[in-house]
């Protein structure tokens, strides 16, 4: 790299923000003192040599900052535009503008004014720590700035609602109102200089799908030279596997609930379910207890294989797995990185909360083999 965009220690340019924070911490001498203890913390822990190197040097947050860092110096250097895509990775990176998103919300003082002065009254917010920061639509991040306004009663509506005599007219007062002002209204100033860098990745349940299938597969090959081959892998290993893929969709928000519903009721204690098993044909329930361990996953009954998130026919083969692509969930993770205003360094406020946006649209440009 140029050394016009380099600084001490080769750190590139667009590292710059956060080399400056770092020597604003540790002025002058303190700097090198400071850095021989990170040196030192990555090599040793405890004064036991560590196994790090270069691979470790990394982390899935600072991905997404060193790729916001990057995409930030484009932008300032005009390299690229507001809300133009720049993919790094299997991560898509744009740096979009404070206003953008509550466009149609935006304010003046002046016409904030007036709508108090016509029956609105400003509330006061309180920041509530117990708000789950990972709700899909919310917070979104100009949250923290809105202005909720409420609206006052006249006279005359307090001496229509006195009238009301039941819920259902309440409602339908209410409603009658609300049409002419609203209640409340949630509004915002503007503010032109400010942007943020965001970044989308997609995710797919059918990712999830195939390294489980990988998975099982890879069982089948190892317990084919002991001496479990014949029952190995078991109906129990299956519902495990199935098991682990349920956590893991759940965890990554691409569960389908109604199919984690009906395969939990497969799950106790990793077992299979006793009242589910007095439903197996010709089969009670101390033959599945102490024997259905020792079954072949290819001798599974219906009955618990038609409630498997990855049943015995997806996993027989490939072709059969991937009839599950089509109709597999999608979505994209939406974080927002940098918060920067026009020649200020950026300030770093992600990866933390992130909004979902369902990608299943792609489905329809897609061709499957049946």
């Amino acid at each position: 790299m140029p050394a016009e965009n380099q600084f001490k220690f080769g750190i590139t340019c667009e590292f710059k923000p956060l080399w400056d924070e770092f020597e604003s911490l540790a002025p002058g001498s303190k700097k090198s003192k400071m850095m021989r203890f990170l040196i030192y913390n990555f090599l040793y822990k405890k004064g036991i040599r560590t196994n790090n190197t270069f691979e470790n040097a990394t982390s899935n947050d600072w991905e997404y900052v060193e790729g916001a860092l990057k995409v930030h110096n484009k932008f300032i250097k005009e390299k690229i535009k507001l809300r133009d895509e720049y993919k790094i990775n299997n991560r898509i990176f744009w740096v979009e503008e404070y206003d953008y998103k509550i466009k149609d919300n935006i304010k003046t003082k002046e016409e904030i004014e007036n709508l108090k002065k016509n029956g609105y009254n400003e509330l006061k917010r309180i920041h509530n720590p117990n708000t789950n920061p990972s709700n899909w639509t919310e917070p979104i991040d100009q949250d923290l700035d809105k202005i909720i306004l409420n609206r006052m009663f006249t006279t005359r509506e307090l001496e229509g609602l006195a009238k009301v005599s039941s819920p259902k007219e309440s409602d339908l007062y209410y409603e009658r109102i609300n049409k002419v002002k609203p209640s409340w209204i949630a509004v915002y100033l503007s503010q032109p200089n400010k942007y943020y860098v965001k970044c989308k990745v997609k995710n797919q349940s059918f990712d999830y799908y195939e390294k489980t299938y990988k998975d099982f597969h890879k069982d089948i090959r190892k317990y084919r030279a002991t001496k479990d081959a014949s029952y190995r892998p078991s109906i129990e290993d299956l519902v495990n596997l199935n098991d682990k893929l349920r956590s893991e969709l759940i965890q990554n928000n691409l569960i389908d609930f109604e199919v984690a519903k009906k395969f939990s009721k497969l799950i106790q204690n990793n077992l299979i379910n006793f009242d589910l098993t007095k439903k197996l044909n010709k089969r009670d329930r101390d033959f599945v207890r102490k024997e259905g361990r020792k079954m072949n996953w290819r001798d599974i009954p219906k009955e618990i294989d038609d409630c498997l998130i990855l049943n015995s026919f997806y996993l027989k083969n490939k072709k059969n797995l991937n009839k599950i692509k089509r109709d597999a969930a999608r979505i994209f993770k939406h974080y927002t990185i940098l918060e920067f205003k026009e020649n200020k360094s950026p300030k770093i406020i992600g990866p933390r909360d992130f909004t979902i946006q369902n990608a299943d649209y792609e489905k329809a440009s897609e061709i499957y083999e049946d």
